[in-house]
């Protein structure tokens, strides 16, 4: 190094120098420190803001990274709430039509209900008009009477068509009057279905037979009238 060269760089030891006189005292971990500790410290912050500066660069990086990542996952995110609305769309209608559904079918059954109530009312208003009837044609003493002198006329033959019906001729309803405990059968079977409608067949066929008893009773008694006349 030349004497030209030393002169050249006085100035930058002096500016060391002073910077030195400047500088805290504790600032270095020496009581005099010097222009070599100046030159050290000046490494050691240099390729520390060297390293801050890379990891604020990869620090960017990465922020770069997340954001992609994390603009990813907001549309993921988007598409899959745009999936369940549609879900929630789909099951929302499908959700209304099992309630229409349900309330057609809720009003069809209370129609049907109706529809059976209605009829069981007219099956009991017809089962006691049965009933009624056959009481009415039960309790004619002068029918029985006659139909019992009319059978006894006619032989066994003629008697075994009329005795179907009356309560003391018929010989089905004399045991269904007569027999012992037949009452207390009617009111057993009458607790069913099918005891109603076996009591209600046997009604109907004792009004049946009793007005063919009266058809027949009245054909004799015009044969009667006819054959006095022709006398």
């Amino acid at each position: 190094m030349t004497m030209e060269d030393i002169g050249r760089y006085q100035k930058y030891e002096n500016y060391l120098q002073s910077v030195i006189k400047i500088l805290p005292t504790n600032y270095f971990n020496t009581n005099e420190p010097t222009i070599y500790d100046i030159l050290l410290r000046y490494k050691t912050l240099s390729e520390t803001n060297l390293d801050l500066v890379k990891a604020i660069e990869q620090n960017q990086h990465d922020i770069e990274v997340y954001q992609e990542k994390h603009s990813r996952l907001v549309k993921e995110k988007d598409d899959t709430v745009l999936v369940f609305n549609s879900q929630l769309g789909s099951s929302q209608k499908e959700y209304d039509k099992l309630v229409q559904d349900g309330q057609i079918k809720e009003q069809r059954q209370d129609e049907y209900y109706k529809t059976v109530k209605e009829k069981l009312r007219i099956l009991g208003e017809t089962k006691l008009a049965i009933h009624s009837l056959y009481e009415r044609v039960m309790m004619i003493p002068w029918l029985n009477q006659q139909l019992m002198e009319n059978n006894s006329n006619q032989g066994p033959q003629n008697g075994m068509n009329s005795n179907m019906g009356g309560q003391s001729v018929s010989g089905n309803n004399a045991m269904m009057s007569n027999a012992p405990g037949m009452n207390n059968m009617i009111q057993l079977n009458s607790g069913s279905l099918m005891g109603s409608i076996d009591v209600m067949d046997m009604k109907l066929y004792t009004i049946k037979e009793k007005l063919i008893d009266l058809r027949n009773l009245v054909e004799k008694a015009l044969q009667m009238t006819h054959g006095k006349k022709g006398r």
